[in-house]
């Protein structure tokens, strides 16, 4: 995306960004979960075959074989159907974005939006309807956006409506990061934990520590609560793969089971593992890495967009001439 970033500008960029990256990592999930499947099945008809010195299966039992083979082959076709609606939704939001910003014959400083297809694609404007420059397009998605990250959902649902932005913004993103962050935010990490390791293999290209500080956290709260049998067995389960970057940390971590139940966190070294303040680190971790994720930008477009116009105002060229 490094060449094409560079033709398109910085506030846009994100917007062409995140349903490219959406529909990246939901091909590579729908893979994965329609491989296991048809390896399932191909197990399965392997084990039709008899063994050497096996008992040979009766006609009957194998057609009752064949017939649950058989369900499960249509239930995979099934899903792949559903899981190829999903690619689709993911494909027509880039041809949308696309179209509005290159293909529909709009332009910067007073171009329609509104151009030819506007009738066939969801979120475009239909023939008749009031059209927008694209600055004013990209204005309202910058609001929306900034809305959005602000928590004030309410507001940002009127404008998209009013305004027409189906299509154009990325809600699925900012309800995910909603949802997981009120589960942060109620010291629930299983759905954060979820997410991470969904995504695995993008947070591991970032070397994101987000799924070891989720353990950590996990781990102290067990100490906190005094469960110190539960809390080894919890560190003997899931620490060992991230002693490679984060053995530190984990020495630091276990080294805590040898103080009682909360005197850990009144004082010393490690009051900051115990600090409640965590919980707000691990929310933002999540931000940033969900952000890095979708290829959203890491700030709101809109702060960049007022710091780069407030900026211009102190130059010579937006001074006004005396007289």
């Amino acid at each position: 995306m490094a060449d094409a970033d560079a033709l398109v500008p910085a506030l846009d960029a994100p917007y062409l960004r995140v349903p490219a990256e959406e529909l990246s990592i939901a091909c590579r999930a729908h893979h994965k979960a329609v491989e296991k499947d048809v390896g399932a099945v191909l197990e399965a008809v392997q084990g039709l075959a008899p063994e050497d010195g096996a008992r040979s299966v009766s006609a009957e039992e194998a057609r009752e074989r064949l017939r649950a083979l058989l369900g499960d082959i249509r239930g995979i076709k099934r899903k792949v159907e559903q899981l190829r609606e999903e690619e689709d939704e993911h494909v027509r939001r880039c041809r949308l974005r696309l179209e509005r910003l290159g293909g529909a014959g709009g332009s910067e400083e007073g171009g329609e939006v509104a151009g030819k297809g506007a009738g066939e694609i969801p979120g475009a404007l239909a023939p008749g309807m009031p059209t927008t420059t694209l600055a004013e397009h990209r204005t309202e998605r910058l609001v929306w956006d900034y809305l959005r990250r602000t928590g004030r959902a309410g507001a940002a649902a009127c404008l998209a409506g009013s305004a027409r932005l189906e299509g154009h913004v990325d809600e699925a993103m900012h309800a995910a990061a909603e949802r997981v962050g009120a589960a942060l935010r109620g010291r629930d990490c299983g759905p954060a934990l979820q997410w991470a390791a969904d995504n695995r293999a993008r947070l591991r290209r970032h070397k994101s520590a987000l799924e070891y500080s989720l353990r950590q956290q996990e781990f102290v709260e067990l100490v906190r609560a005094g469960k110190r049998g539960v809390a080894i067995a919890y560190a003997r389960a899931h620490f060992p793969a991230h002693a490679g970057d984060h053995m530190a940390g984990i020495q630091r971590a276990m080294a805590s089971l040898a103080f009682r139940p909360g005197a850990a966190g009144s004082a010393g070294p490690y009051a900051e593992l115990f600090a409640e303040a965590a919980w707000d680190r691990l929310g933002r971790a999540f931000l940033d890495d969900l952000r890095v994720v979708h290829g959203a930008a890491p700030q709101p477009g809109l702060l960049l967009a007022l710091s780069a116009g407030l900026t211009a105002l102190r130059t010579s060229e937006c001074a006004c001439a005396e007289g």
